[in-house]
């Protein structure tokens, strides 16, 4: 069906005998180049050589059971791909793909704690939101930046000013099912719909003390379905 479609599909499989009941099949070793040696985690494939051109060319590869094939020889043939197909060739900025380039090539040589700020270009300075709980609860709050030394383990006094905050990552209930946090705020606009969500949600953190919850209804409604218990 796919070669009806003009698409370039390539069959392969891990062992030899596999590969010949596919149609048009290669092993992943000989497609793929792997170095078998080093337990597949190397690729033999060169830059600009005919084998490394068609395989940029596939639309379509079909791997038989690549469930039962070990993980190196998936993260190379993977990568193998992330190199031919990338931000490289797309059109932009010059400066931009020089920057890639160089972090590709790791040849970017930039203080991390350097920043260059082009002319004209707004600064924050301050920060200005609403208290999340507590006794302050739904109050504007002023959040200055505040000066921060740093001097251990340094031959020299590191002085720096930032804003006193830290970097928090929002997820759904169901993503976060599992997972225990060191701190943990629960946003619930609307209440629940599903059984269990709510003792979920709150399970996250490892102690009250680390849990912050924020709904809009009267009270926090926790649904269960006594027929599942």
């Amino acid at each position: 069906m796919l070669s009806s479609m003009n698409k370039n599909v390539q069959c392969t499989a891990w062992t030899g005998i596999a590969s010949t009941l596919l149609s048009n099949g290669r092993t992943s070793a000989s497609l793929f180049k792997l170095k078998i040696g080093n337990d597949s985690k190397t690729s033999n494939h060169s830059k600009g050589s005919n084998e490394t051109k068609k395989l940029k060319e596939m639309d379509v590869i079909i791997w038989d059971e690549c469930s039962m094939i070990s993980k190196t020889a998936l993260q190379t043939a993977d990568f193998k791909f992330s190199l031919l197909d990338n931000m490289r060739i797309i059109n932009g900025d010059a400066n931009w793909i020089k920057f890639l380039l160089d972090v590709g090539d790791g040849v970017a040589n930039y203080y991390e704690d350097r920043v260059t700020l082009l002319e004209g270009l707004p600064v924050l300075e301050d920060l200005v939101d609403d208290v999340f709980g507590g006794s302050n609860k739904g109050k504007d709050t002023f959040v200055p930046r505040i000066t921060c030394y740093e001097d251990k383990n340094l031959p020299f006094h590191l002085k720096r000013t930032q804003f006193p905050v830290k970097l928090a990552f929002a997820i759904s209930i169901n993503k976060a099912q599992g997972q225990s946090f060191g701190r943990v705020g629960l946003y619930l606009p609307e209440d629940v719909f599903a059984h269990g969500q709510t003792y979920v949600a709150l399970s996250r953190a490892r102690s009250k003390n680390e849990l912050l919850i924020k709904y809009t209804s009267e009270r926090l409604l926790n649904v269960v379905y006594k027929e599942i218990l």
